[in-house]
């Protein structure tokens, strides 16, 4: 394919023009549809009829992403592909991320998403949806984001090309050590300090974790997720880590160890390693690709967890508050709204309007 005659703004009056244009040749049917995806590698564009106008015409193509079948959609390849330049970029360092870090470098939620997760009541207050709508969106994507999070990443571990595993991160209180003495405990001098939680901690996270769900008559996580109780939850166990073993809080963060040899026998790896170079423009292009794609399916999801909630059995109250929540006539609605707020990576950042509430 030759782009050289291709320049931003120019209008080309039809298909058969621009395949001239770029030495191409006609196809129909299929093969024109697969003609179209690939040209999206080399060059951004849209429709005005039969007109192609062209919107940006890219220095080096958008690296080729493979669908392999059922078992590897082009959403979990997109991912994927993304994971693979991120951990380039790290290749000399032991990757740790958080999901919410995660998600959010991928573009698979935008900068809006981690901090509302956390501060559900002020988000209430700033988009008048009821706290219930905006934990079933919570509890539903986060889910379904970590779990195509962690089959890129799967991938990447079958392929020897990482290994993975997910830790536990404490935030400790510790004697600030110029003030380390006896006095130190009664002043109050503390810093803040995060590292991996120890055996021992692993342990105190698991007793106060099953003591919460002892306090809230809940029988597992799951449990609590379906009674929209998480919240509740986590103040439960970090009140009793805090109180019992000056533990502030936790959080679980993925450890990635890099094979960087791997990486660099890989020849798939090569565009991405050159992908790191590229103006912005192209990066976010691939970013956008796969937003776009996430921003689709969780629309689509919302709309079949309505649809089938009409059948949910409700044999216990959290399917009961399901079964009501999901058919109410406004939560498609809310859910959309939502999706648009917390995922699409074009929407504006909201948290300073959401912290004046």
């Amino acid at each position: 394919m030759d782009t050289s005659n291709l320049s931003v703004g120019i209008v080309i009056k039809n298909y058969p023009v621009l395949c001239k244009l770029i030495s191409e040749p006609q196809c129909e049917g299929g093969s024109k549809v697969i003609q179209l995806k690939k040209w999206d590698r080399y060059f951004k564009f849209h429709k005005e009829g039969h007109k192609f106008i062209i919107d940006e015409v890219y220095e080096n193509p958008i690296p080729y992403i493979k669908n392999r079948g059922s078992n590897h959609s082009v959403y979990s390849d997109y991912i994927k592909t993304l994971v693979k330049g991120l951990l380039y970029h790290f290749r000399d360092q032991t990757l740790s991320f958080s999901i919410n870090q995660f998600l959010t470098v991928l573009a698979m939620v935008n900068t809006n998403y981690s901090y509302c997760k956390q501060n559900i009541k002020l988000l209430s207050n700033y988009i008048n949806i009821e706290p219930k709508y905006i934990h079933e969106f919570f509890d539903t994507t986060h889910s379904n984001l970590q779990g195509a999070l962690e089959s890129a990443l799967n991938q990447l571990a079958n392929e020897s090309l990482i290994k993975w595993h997910m830790k536990n991160i404490v935030c400790v209180k510790e004697v600030i050590p110029e003030t380390e003495d006896l006095l130190a405990e009664q002043e109050g001098v503390y810093k803040k300090v995060f590292r991996d939680a120890t055996d021992e901690e692993e342990k105190w996270i698991l007793e106060c974790e099953r003591n919460a769900m002892d306090t809230m008559g809940k029988y597992d996580k799951r449990d609590v997720l379906l009674s929209h109780c998480w919240d509740d939850f986590s103040f439960l166990t970090n009140q009793a880590l805090l109180e019992n073993y000056n533990i502030y809080y936790y959080f679980s963060a993925y450890k990635v160890i890099i094979n960087t040899k791997g990486f660099e026998k890989d020849s798939s790896i090569g565009d991405i390693i050159d992908s790191w170079h590229l103006p912005d423009s192209m990066q976010s292009s691939c970013k956008n690709k796969l937003n776009s794609l996430v921003l689709e399916r969780c629309k689509n999801n919302i709309q079949k967890r309505h649809d089938r909630s009409y059948n949910i059995e409700d044999k216990n109250d959290s399917l009961k508050f399901i079964k009501k929540l999901r058919t109410d006539d406004d939560y498609v609605e809310f859910q959309n709204q939502l999706v648009d707020l917390l995922l699409d990576r074009k929407k504006a950042n909201i948290l300073k309007d959401i912290k004046k509430n």
